[in-house]
């Protein structure tokens, strides 16, 4: 995300120049001044997210690109259960759904505790129409061109941020490369 930037921007910090195994680190992402300034402002259309842990035992990967009207999610350890954050865990809304799920009664939450869990390594949401992001359009041959544009556009930012998850989970990066590891997924 643009937070960085943002911090670095509002103090009127210059982003320091400095290699990182040779290699220059180039700050991406942009402040997001200019767009508090100007919520319509015309050079703000998407936005990109990661997540790699939540906590020491809460490992889950994901890349997301959001533009004005759909959000792309790249589940990249889609097969594991999504865990549980441990603060979460004992709150009694939480323990409410665990127990109606138990008792196979409803829970009163958008989503089921199965869906929670088991996500699809691609999530494609039109929030215009679905904003519970609850209808996953990955694959609906109808969005089958936004998908593949977004995946293009969310792989290039991998690929510029050299993001050490950009081949998973078909794929491991070997010296800048994408090589198949015949590990039964299907790209």
């Amino acid at each position: 995300m643009d937070f960085t930037p943002t911090v670095l921007d509002w103090f009127n910090v210059k982003y320091p120049e400095y290699k990182l195994n040779g290699q220059r680190v180039k700050l991406t992402g942009r402040s997001l001044l200019p767009l508090a300034a100007n919520p319509d402002n015309p050079h703000y259309t998407h936005t990109y997210a990661s997540h790699q842990w939540h906590g020491i035992t809460m490992g889950y990967p994901m890349r997301v690109l959001v533009n004005s009207r759909y959000r792309l999610i790249h589940n990249i350890n889609w097969r594991a259960p999504y865990p549980m954050a441990t603060q979460i865990y004992p709150t009694s809304a939480f323990q409410g759904i665990l127990n109606a799920t138990r008792a196979g009664k409803p829970t009163g939450w958008y989503k089921t505790l199965h869906q929670y869990y088991y996500r699809a390594e691609w999530e494609l949401y039109d929030l215009y129409t679905d904003p519970k992001e609850l209808n996953n359009l990955a694959n609906d041959a109808g969005h089958k061109k936004t998908l593949e544009s977004m995946k293009n556009k969310l792989n290039a930012w991998l690929v510029e941020t050299n993001d050490p998850w950009r081949c998973m989970p078909h794929s491991v990066l070997l010296k800048g490369e994408c090589h198949l590891m015949d590990n039964e997924y299907k790209q």
